[in-house]
């Protein structure tokens, strides 16, 4: 079930961003209208969830290879194994940063002030992510 659910991301996240380069590079926002908008929203969020699972679950193989590889001849430390949906529920909190961006982006404009309070959500996010 989990490595369906990696395939189902990798191929949500394929196929939006195949339409999110087709809807910036054939339409315009006058032609979409609201809807239109919004599906772009989505498929920002599905390639950036897609974009950010690959960068944690890949990072997370490529550091437990590398534990493995330098403990060689010492006892090997039981630990968890962390599946791709794990990383799933980091990566979806994570991928809502840059449509919060492109958002205020759209309304003023974004400063140092609205970074720092979308650093301190995102961190509240991942803290009670982790604790549940």
């Amino acid at each position: 079930l989990i490595i369906m659910i990696s395939k189902i991301i990798f191929s949500l996240s394929t196929l939006s961003g195949v339409g999110l380069f087709l809807m910036l590079t054939q339409t315009s926002p006058n032609k979409v209208g609201p809807l239109g908008i919004l599906i772009l929203f989505m498929m920002v969020y599905l390639v950036f969830l897609g974009v950010i699972s690959f960068f944690l679950y890949g990072s997370y193989r490529v550091f437990s290879i590398a534990v493995v590889y330098f403990r060689k001849g010492q006892p090997v430390i039981q630990k968890e194994v962390k599946t791709p949906g794990f990383f799933l529920k980091y990566s979806a909190a994570l991928a809502f940063a840059p449509i919060s961006l492109i958002a205020k982006q759209s309304t003023g404009g974004v400063g140092i002030f609205e970074i720092l309070l979308l650093t301190i959500i995102e961190i509240i996010a991942i803290i009670y992510i982790s604790k549940r």
